[in-house]
């Protein structure tokens, strides 16, 4: 391809006085690049240097018109050329030598050039990407039908009044059907982004509506959220994906129709994580099976399986006086020194029906903090009422229940 391009061309050199081909220009700047160079690293007095460098900017203003030509050639050559053609790397180099030998002002212009150039193929590459891949599959079956989104976790704790009188009460609100003094699992509730995966891709869930659109509290959840395939090239997703790294390929072996969902959290996603510059991991917190959610005990076992990072958990005797006093502790999260958002609590019903509970404490618990307290200290109200009509949420053979409660509700929690 050198030989190509560069025996294309013969320039009658005046300054010279002789036929020069390309290859001789060439190899005189290069040459006189060189000498100046070396003088810098052996010191030479000033006036020699600056005599070398006033003979190269003379030779390269000489070669200018060549050098463009040839730039122009060597441009085209390597447009033909595949990203994995073997002789790819030796024409990038040449251009490259090419174009260092341009005026500054020039190369200045040729990097903007380049990056507007970048930014419009990235882009273009985006809206590809979007286009055929990020909403549905390439049969067109949309993501959103293939795998179930994130589902909405209620918060565990009632509430009364809307907006500047909105109050959390000190009772268990019914509709989480959880109550004092069963057991439960406790499990930390991590401040990241939320994603999920499969065999299939990396997905992440997004809102049909704007913030503070009304019709989004009456939607269902197909018609509320969206389920995007995540574009491991863009720009946008980067850190996103270097948290994820070393799990790609665990996702990738994951069954059909399993689909694990997670947090992301590095230092430049959430600023509970802002003082950890070297941290960026996932938790999992849940998994799916042709869009069943699962019991806890079973994302226990499931993570254990694909050595996935799981939430910290422990099985506890549920106590509202106690996790409130847990919550007021304000904890750091399980090996990680960024304070702990709150915590989740998942239905443990499938997990007390065998002997060995102990079992599905984390391994990566560094400690155990115990809130178990006798079933006696149950409030009355709404929570006493649903201890005395609970049952497990109905068609899924399993206990799927999940609650949240954070540190921030205690702002908002009336005392009395």
């Amino acid at each position: 391809i050198n030989a190509e391009y560069m025996g294309s061309f013969a320039w009658q050199q005046t300054q010279f006085g002789t036929m020069a081909t390309e290859a001789t220009v060439m190899r005189r700047v290069e040459e006189a690049g060189a000498a100046v160079r070396l003088l810098k690293q052996q010191k030479a007095p000033k006036a020699e240097i600056d005599a070398a460098v006033a003979e190269l900017l003379r030779l390269k203003a000489e070669a200018l018109p060549l050098i463009e030509r040839a730039i122009e050639s060597c441009s085209a050559a390597l447009q033909q050329l595949a990203e994995d053609d073997p002789a790819a790397p030796d024409v990038r180099q040449r251009l490259q030598t090419l174009e260092n030998m341009m005026p500054p002002a020039w190369q200045q212009e040729r990097a903007k050039q380049k990056a507007a150039i970048a930014k419009q193929r990235a882009a273009s590459d985006r809206a590809e990407f979007k286009t055929r891949h990020a909403l549905h599959r390439a049969d067109g079956v949309l993501w959103a039908d293939v795998f179930r989104t994130q589902r909405k976790v209620y918060h565990l704790l009632d509430s009364t009044g809307t907006g500047d009188t909105f109050r959390y009460l000190k009772r268990i609100h019914p509709r989480t059907c959880f109550c004092e003094g069963e057991t439960v699992f406790l499990t930390e509730k991590w401040d990241g982004t939320t994603v999920q995966a499969s065999c299939e891709g990396v997905f992440k869930r997004f809102d049909n509506f704007r913030t503070g659109d009304a019709r989004k509290h009456n939607a269902g959840e197909q018609q509320r959220y969206r389920l995007e395939l995540l574009d491991p090239s863009d720009s946008a997703n980067r850190v996103l994906f270097r948290a994820m790294q070393p799990y790609l390929s665990t996702f990738a072996s994951l069954p059909p129709g399993l689909c694990v969902y997670f947090e992301v959290c590095a230092q430049h996603i959430n600023a509970r994580f802002q003082h950890l510059a070297d941290f960026a991991d996932i938790r999992v917190f849940d998994f799916t099976q042709n869009r069943e959610y699962m019991s806890f005990s079973r994302v226990i076992e499931l993570a254990r399986e694909f050595a996935l990072p799981l939430v910290r958990h422990e099985l506890v005797t549920l106590n509202l006086e106690t996790l409130l006093a847990l919550l007021a502790a304000a904890s750091n999260y399980t090996g990680v020194e960024a304070p702990n958002e709150g915590y989740v609590l998942r239905g443990a019903a499938s997990a007390i029906t065998t002997t060995a509970t102990t079992a599905y404490t984390s391994t990566t618990s560094t400690s155990t903090t115990s809130i178990t307290a006798p079933p006696s200290t149950a409030t009355s109200g709404p929570s006493a009422a649903a201890a005395n009509t609970h049952t497990l949420p109905a068609g899924t053979g399993h206990d799927t229940r999940i609650a949240k409660v954070r540190v921030a509700d205690l702002a908002a929690l009336l005392t009395s």
